[in-house]
């Protein structure tokens, strides 16, 4: 069985500080102001195929029911990557966090 590597395009959703570090980064960005879930439901629906990675804040599929959806159903060749903003990261607690991410996978409580 032989394994052809495509190369596609990165897409970047999220507020306007997550857009900026895409669009720096060169890759292809569709801002969220908070109410636009539709433009954003409308343009991966038309767009999705054409990437081979979808980065999106956590804002956004969270306020986004139809987007929520629509990423679960991608096919397995497009990864489909949430992440929390920077706005977001600057205001949560480091040391509780990654405490909490290790006690989840590995159940066991370590203090850091």
């Amino acid at each position: 069985m032989r394994t052809r590597i495509i190369r596609k395009d990165v897409l970047v959703i999220g507020d306007r500080i997550l857009c900026l570090i895409g669009s720096a980064a060169g890759l292809d960005y569709l801002e969220f102001s908070g109410t636009n879930c539709k433009d954003v439901y409308d343009f991966l629906n038309e767009n999705a195929m054409n990437y081979g990675v979808i980065i999106i804040s956590r804002e956004t599929v969270s306020l986004c029911r139809d987007v929520n959806t629509f990423l679960k159903n991608l096919p397995e060749s497009i990864l489909s990557i949430v992440i929390d903003t920077p706005r977001t990261m600057e205001r949560i607690d480091v040391k509780k966090y990654y405490e909490d991410i290790i006690r989840k996978y590995i159940g066991l409580k370590v203090t850091l």
